[in-house]
């Protein structure tokens, strides 16, 4: 079931993929007693209502990390979870400021029918309530449990979650196509490095990894990119491989473009292209 705001897949059993318009993605894991919503997307749309349609079961919200295209449609619920380590990030995602400048740069996602009036009082909405979740925690839907992994990297409270059951690893920003690693929320490419390293021992224990950008048009990576990651990261850092300086709206860094992938990561060194 599709909208004019969102557009789903189905990605396992009673596993659904919903693409916010391109800008982001949630999953909505359904169990037999209470669903599992992993990431709000840019809230701009009705995003409760058009999970309803899919249970009326009670909902947990769990957010990978504290960005704003993953956090922004926290409004809509009662409560949220998230690590702690980026708590502060998410209060600040819900600045007037960030908000407003959201808006000014992406005009095109407000529906027609939406008035400024609405536009102004979504830019001062309050986010809901977020509560602590942790490594090892697990998330019991009814005969389904999801397990929380800590991966600290692009932002330094990122968590992903492991679903067994379905073979599927939803990992928020932490393993995608482009990884932005240059933000100050950032953690270093070491600590990266041994989060990925601690993620590898839980590699037989799913087949697909979906991420926080993945389009319903697309598929997830293979369990294979976990030691692509681990290759090209120490690359970089034992020197063999110094990206190309860019600087745009995000900030300054450099850039290692691979085969399936990219990373952004802080400066350190003179810009030495790889």
């Amino acid at each position: 079931m599709n909208s004019t705001h969102f557009f789903v897949k189905e990605i396992g059993k009673k596993t659904y993929l919903i693409d916010d318009k391109g800008n982001a993605t949630a999953y909505l894991v359904i169990g037999r007693t209470k669903a599992l919503l992993i990431d709000t997307g840019t809230g701009v749309n009705d995003l409760l209502s058009f999970v309803k349609t899919f249970t009326k079961l009670p909902l947990i919200v769990v957010n990978t990390h504290g960005h704003s295209d993953h956090v922004w449609g926290n409004y809509q619920f009662e409560e949220a979870y998230i690590s702690m380590a980026d708590k502060d990030l998410y209060y600040e995602a819900y600045s007037v400021d960030e908000r407003r400048n959201f808006i000014d740069m992406f005009k095109y996602m407000i529906p027609q029918e939406v008035t400024s009036e609405e536009i102004e009082n979504w830019i001062h909405i309050n986010p809901c309530e977020v509560l602590s979740i942790n490594h090892g925690d697990r998330v019991d839907i009814g005969e389904r449990v999801l397990e929380v992994i800590e991966l600290p990297g692009h932002t330094k409270g990122s968590i992903v979650l492991l679903d067994e059951k379905e073979k599927i690893l939803f990992s928020g920003d932490s393993i995608i196509g482009r990884l932005w690693m240059h933000l100050s929320e950032s953690t270093s490419l070491e600590v990266y490095l041994n989060s990925m390293k601690r993620l590898r021992r839980y590699c037989n224990k799913f087949e697909k990894i979906y991420c926080g950008h993945t389009k319903y048009n697309e598929e997830g990576f293979e369990v294979k990119f976990i030691n692509e990651i681990i290759t090209d990261v120490s690359k970089i850092i034992d020197g063999e491989l110094t990206g190309t300086y860019l600087k745009d709206k995000s900030g300054e860094c450099l850039v290692c473009d691979f085969d399936y992938w990219s990373i952004w990561y802080k400066i350190h060194k003179e810009d030495v292209s790889c």
